[in-house]
């Protein structure tokens, strides 16, 4: 091969390989204190190259959302009550957590309250500033919804933080409620 000048079909090749070695990475291991990387260079099956690539992460926090005693049955006209708890389940402290929390368009917001921190409400969003969150701490955000119409009601939050997260899944929660419509009470007499 002439190194010096490269016709179209070297450059084609030679720019698969540069592709693959600027891909996204398939091979991470996520252990609770360390992300480790692992890719490889190959040409036509064959690996020429490997490097590894380990980061130590000192501060690792595992947040979770959960909604406590969650509903899954409402009425029109009568409150329904998300009880949403944050934990920190990590080796660390948890800085700058945050938890936000996505109302259904079709029900209006009642009453708000958190056990720590402050909050903001903008139309259907509710962003809970929580702070910091100690290992195994918890806070608790409760909010009360009135819902408008029979339908059904999705609720979602998620939590985030300054620190790394290892496990990403129990971040996030979704409620559903089937709300319905309130029936008069019928008596009969005879």
């Amino acid at each position: 091969m002439n190194y010096g000048i490269h016709d179209s079909l070297d450059l084609n090749y030679y720019k698969g390989v540069f592709n693959k070695m600027l891909s996204p990475c398939k091979h991470a291991k996520i252990t609770e204190n360390e992300v480790t990387n692992t890719t490889t260079i190959e040409i036509n099956g064959t690996p020429l190259a490997s490097a590894k690539v380990t980061f130590l992460v000192a501060n690792s926090a595992d947040l979770s959302v959960t909604k406590i005693k969650p509903m899954h049955l409402g009425y029109v006209g009568q409150n329904l009550i998300y009880v949403i708890k944050v934990t920190n389940n990590g080796s660390s402290n948890a800085t700058g957590v945050i938890l936000t929390d996505i109302l259904p368009p079709n029900c209006i917001c009642s009453y708000i309250n958190l056990t720590q921190g402050t909050y903001k409400r903008s139309r259907h969003k509710i962003t809970f500033y929580v702070g910091e969150l100690d290992c195994n701490a918890h806070a608790i955000a409760i909010i009360s919804v009135i819902p408008r119409y029979p339908c059904i009601l999705t609720n979602n939050s998620f939590v985030t933080a300054n620190e790394y997260d290892n496990n990403w899944n129990n971040n996030f929660c979704t409620t559903n409620t089937k709300v319905y419509c309130m029936c008069p009470n019928f008596y009969y007499f005879g």
